[in-house]
């Protein structure tokens, strides 16, 4: 049986993005897509409340079967992008980050079925709505500032919502200070950054050109940034991910035991400035530990507890876990109290558990701090 509402929606879409194609989205008429697709108005505004309104729900952005995870984000982004861009910096952008903002909640299953329960923090999710917000408007010579862009994304923020922000932030940032003495009297070089721009300009700082460079499995790299950065600049990069077998991804790790600088984050850090961190191969814990001439691990102060009980309990049973679930080893989760007997399988996250008490050699260990949510 035919869709008719789908036949609808791909034939005004359709006919909107030929439209796009010689106007600005601010030009864009209703009058013009109605004669593009031989409509009547009235037909036109039984269905839609007007032409953003017409996009988003031919784009179908809103359809909670539709967008399940972030591969769907993309390839709706790739499919329409076009289109996208010209709404990213149209008088009604504010809209569409809203949309935007929709895709991305589902997405982190930040809302409960009736997408009425916040589940999830706040700022990871106006993060990415910026970065994808982002990504759209740099296709064009001249887009608008960071600032602007900052400012338009949190236009979506309710008074609540940018009172828990700031005060996260302050909370993060006097974390922050009884921290950094903890780590530096263990002989640990301690960077504190206010964002994921200054971390990743805080790395890149760090390593001087010709270097070479490895890391181990780490979201948090990706989240700053700093990946794509390494990999454009005058480094000599070893990624596990260029391997094209089992043998030669294992060959890399190897090769990342002798690089100057090791890039990583940590899975838990206590307030007295013990680190903890658990490992399926173990390449990233022995890598840390020792080989590789300098360590430096990017941190969200979301990782910091105030016991060093607690912080362990934090890298087995809430990064390992979710790290399980990332990888698909979804039989591998602690299912109840008997952690050990959850442990006996070769494809756990918790094969290799660390726990880091002194920096031996002063310095060689540099934690950057940042006073944001990263990584699990």
């Amino acid at each position: 049986m035919v869709d008719r509402t789908m036949l609808r929606n791909e034939k005004t879409l359709n006919a909107i993005m030929e439209i796009v194609e010689s106007k600005d989205f601010d030009e864009v008429s209703v009058r013009s897509i109605c004669k593009m697709t031989g409509t009547s108005s009235s037909t036109f505004y039984k269905h839609y409340d007007d032409k953003i309104d017409c996009v988003l729900k031919c784009i179908d952005l809103y359809d909670k079967d539709f967008v399940n995870d972030f591969d769907d984000i993309h390839r709706i982004l790739c499919e329409n992008r076009s289109l996208l861009v010209k709404m990213a910096v149209s008088k009604s952008n504010h809209r569409l980050i809203g949309y935007l903002r929709g895709m991305v909640r589902r997405s982190l299953g930040c809302t409960d079925p009736d997408r009425s329960a916040t589940i999830v923090p706040y700022p990871q999710e106006i993060e990415i709505v910026g970065r994808i917000y982002l990504m759209l408007v740099m296709d064009f010579t001249n887009p608008p500032s960071k600032t602007n862009i900052v400012r338009t994304t949190l236009k979506t923020m309710s008074n609540a919502d940018k009172i828990a922000l700031n005060a996260k932030k302050k909370h993060y940032k006097v974390l922050a200070e009884v921290l950094t003495k903890a780590l530096e009297s263990r002989q640990y070089e301690v960077h504190f950054c206010d964002d994921r721009q200054s971390a990743m300009e805080k790395v890149l700082a760090l390593i001087p050109a010709e270097s070479s460079i490895a890391w181990g499995g780490s979201i948090t790299l990706g989240q700053i940034g700093v990946i794509d950065e390494l990999k454009k600049g005058p480094y000599t990069v070893l990624d596990t991910a260029d391997g094209k077998t089992p043998e030669e991804r294992e060959e890399i790790m190897r090769k990342a035991f002798s690089v100057d600088y090791y890039l990583t984050s940590f899975n838990g850090v206590a307030i007295d400035g013990t680190i903890f961190n658990v490992d399926g191969n173990g390449n990233r814990v022995a890598a840390i530990t020792f080989g590789p001439r300098h360590v430096i691990a990017v941190v969200g102060m979301n990782k910091v507890c105030m016991t060093q009980e607690v912080a362990l309990a934090r890298a087995e049973t809430l990064s390992a876990q979710i790290n399980a679930c990332r990888f698909g080893y979804e039989d591998t989760l602690f299912t109840d109290d008997d952690v050990t007997q959850d442990n006996l399988n070769p494809k756990s996250m918790c094969n290799f558990i660390e726990q880091m008490t002194f920096c031996r050699t002063p310095g060689r260990v540099k934690i950057i701090l940042v006073a944001e949510d990263l990584g699990f």
